[in-house]
């Protein structure tokens, strides 16, 4: 009885309950219906206000706005289009419940189209991985191996308003905008800003019959003005306006990591066969450009300019891009430790840190550079580009030769070293063979104009003088660089200097180090991409062995008196005769082999049996004539140069030689007796030699 009469009673509580909470519900939907009407309402005020600020005339005299109504008029419109979205989704489902189910079911498929597919992976969160790191492409390296950049630098807080909102004020100062009876047609006036890591780049339209040579000339004047560092100014890409790089007074820090994360670069990557990244321009954006279209590079940096850190980023970016199947790197390192990290990694094909190895790896580049020629003439191509498409990559991979540094070979081997870098330079870009050429010093005895002439892009950092500037780029530049990665490039098929900032890999060596250590593990635990062959240079020592040996089966053994090679007056490494013993005779080595397929040049002295031998008989060896060696190397660059540039004045052929008057004058007459050239007429002395014979000729002779 007391069961029956307290069943009503809960069933009329449960009752009560749910109705409160239906009530509770209803009042709550309300709310939530007004609050969405409000906020649309708002968010539409804001968008319509701070888009008549945009548009109307008071951004120019408060630059400084222009942000944040930009802000505010994008946060407007777009908090406006969802809350319009969700209030259309609710009444489309009915109830609060299904409006946030459909609403999170929509999420992914919203994502793939916007093309962010990380954010799919959100559902499947706790399977294991990093599910936000990047990758360059299937079987390639993530870029999360890369350290990232500093939150400080991650995040840029400079916006350029406060150059932009002084700039009219000097130029005001200056007496560069004065106004034209009150009105602003005699103004300059500022378009935009954009702020980099290294500098702010301030666009302005300049009024009818100022001239852009009127703003350069008051470059010192403006930067005083605005307290700037530095000052440069050239031409904006439309008409009637201009670009004044204003430097920053803290320079930031760039890294690589943020550079290849850029959407640029995975376009680049698709078409670019060795790419690598110049720098970043004075607003940040990242400078692409591939080895291979740029051919060779020469790069010049005084200590501290950031010229290592700009040469490791282009190594690590190779090794992340590439696989050991399609790229080998030749080192050569006379400093024996700038390029340590790089010596043991599955990519590196061979090492020299001393000046007699890097020379014959040189030569055995030469002769991998002509058996490749032979088998593209076998095969019916004209380059690495079209045996690649008819074959495996790996058969014939590219070959990247970084010199570092190019002055200690010049000093102790210039005569070997010159004209190898001269023929590689010329030919070995079509067998797939390309050469990155580094120097502290570039001075006119370490980059002659043999070397220049046949390395057209380059890259230059902080010098020490103007005459060393003027040596890689042929000009002086109207800037001055300030270290620490602030650079000049000039690549071929591009107009003009480029001003950029050059990226490190990390903060320090020991990111470097870290990075290159993951990466030779990724490659060498990768099974699939076994490092490609290049017989020639696979084994430096053994190629070097074999070389000097005087039969391929039996080498001679050099006794430990014997004479060793010694320099000569000019430098030259003399090669001085080598002597070995064998049962009944004796062995006189008088000129190594030339190539490892060729004998050496060899005297062989029958002995008596108690080890002498009669040399009564035996005529003097002929001392080498190194003078008349000489000449005619000399003679020869003379032809090679003229062929190639057409160039005949004494004075830029002087140059480009490295050579004294008197030398020159004295080659230019041997050309003249064999028809080459004409001499200048006796009246006119200043006049220059002409080209007697034609282009096509001079080139085949």
């Amino acid at each position: 009885m007391q069961i029956k009469a307290f069943y009503p009673k809960c069933v009329s509580w449960e009752r009560g309950v749910v109705t409160v909470f239906k009530d509770f519900i209803a009042t709550l939907t309300g709310e939530v219906k007004k609050l969405f009407m409000n906020t649309i309402v708002i968010a539409i005020g804001v968008g319509i206000l701070s888009t008549v600020f945009l548009l109307s005339d008071i951004p120019e005299s408060v630059p400084d706005l222009v942000p944040y109504a930009k802000s505010a008029a994008m946060a407007g419109w777009l908090t406006a289009v969802v809350l319009i979205t969700l209030a259309v989704t609710w009444a489309k489902c009915g109830e609060l419940g299904a409006m946030l189910r459909y609403a999170l079911s929509c999420i992914p498929r919203v994502a793939a189209r916007l093309g962010f597919p990380n954010l799919i992976r959100i559902r499947g969160a706790g399977s294991g991985g990093n599910r936000l790191s990047r990758s360059l492409g299937p079987g390639l390296p993530s870029l999360s191996l890369l350290p990232a950049a500093p939150a400080e630098v991650a995040q840029d807080q400079r916006t350029g308003a406060g150059y932009a909102r002084r700039v009219l004020a000097a130029f005001r100062r200056c007496g560069l905008a004065q106004p034209k009876d009150g009105r602003k047609e005699g103004m300059v006036q500022v378009v935009s800003y954009q702020a980099g890591p290294a500098a702010t780049r301030v666009t302005v339209s300049l009024p009818d019959g100022f001239r852009l040579s009127q703003l350069k000339n008051a470059s010192e004047d403006l930067c005083a003005a605005l307290g700037a560092p530095t000052l440069q100014v050239v031409g904006g890409r439309r008409a009637g306006t201009a670009n004044l790089i204003i430097g920053n007074h803290k320079r930031l820090p760039v890294y690589l990591r943020p550079s290849l994360e850029h959407s640029d670069f995975e376009k680049h990557l698709e078409r670019a066969v060795l790419p690598f990244l110049v720098g970043v321009d004075d607003v940040g954006e990242p400078i692409f450009s591939d080895l291979v279209r740029v051919r060779h590079l020469l790069a010049g940096g005084a200590t501290g300019s950031g010229k290592s850190w700009w040469l490791n980023q282009l190594l690590v970016t190779l090794l992340l891009t590439k696989s050991p199947s399609e790229l080998r790197l030749v080192l050569i390192d006379p400093k024996k430790v700038e390029m340590a990290a790089y010596h043991n990694t599955v990519h590196t094909l061979s090492v020299a840190t001393e000046v007699d190895d890097a020379v014959e790896i040189l030569k055995n580049l030469v002769v991998e550079m002509d058996r490749r020629y032979k088998v593209f003439k076998d095969a019916g191509c004209r380059n690495i580009q079209q045996y690649h498409k008819r074959h495996d990559v790996s058969t014939m991979p590219y070959v990247v030769t970084v010199i570092d540094e190019l002055a200690d070979l010049m000093i102790l081997a210039k005569k070997e070293v010159e004209p190898i870098i001269q023929r590689l330079a010329q030919l070995a870009r079509a067998a797939g063979i390309h050469l990155v050429v580094a120097s502290q010093r570039p001075s006119v005895d370490v980059v002659t104009g043999v070397i220049k002439a046949n390395l057209p892009s380059r890259v230059v950092f902080r010098l020490l003088s103007q005459a060393d500037y003027s040596t890689i780029l042929n000009e002086n530049p109207n800037t001055s660089l300030e270290g620490g990665g602030d650079g000049l490039a000039l690549i071929e098929g591009q107009h003009g200097l480029i001003r950029f900032q050059g990226a490190g890999v990390g903060g320090d060596e020991d990111d470097l180090e870290r990075v290159i250590s993951k990466l030779n593990d990724f490659w060498r635990n990768n099974s699939k991409f076994a490092p490609a062959k290049v017989s020639l240079l696979e084994n430096a020592a053994a190629v070097h062995a074999d070389t000097v040996s005087v039969l391929a089966q039996t080498p001679l053994a050099q006794p430990s008196g014997s004479p060793q090679a010694r320099p000569d007056s000019k430098g030259e490494r003399t090669k001085m005769p080598t002597v070995s013993e064998e049962p009944g005779k004796q062995v006189f080595v008088l000129s190594p082999a030339a190539s490892s397929g060729q004998a050496a040049n060899v005297a062989t002295i029958p002995m008596d049996g108690e080890g002498r031998s009669d040399l009564v008989n035996v005529p003097d060896l002929p001392e080498p004539d190194f003078d008349e060696f000489e000449e005619d190397d000399t003679l020869l660059q003379l032809k090679q140069l003229i062929a190639q540039t057409g160039e005949t004045r004494a004075d830029k052929l002087r140059d480009m030689l490295g050579v004294r008057k008197a030398r020159l004058h004295e080659l230019m007459q041997r050309l003249v007796a064999e028809g080459w050239l004409e001499p200048p007429p006796p009246n006119n002395p200043r006049a220059s030699y002409r080209l007697v014979v034609s282009m096509e000729e001079s080139r085949r002779q």
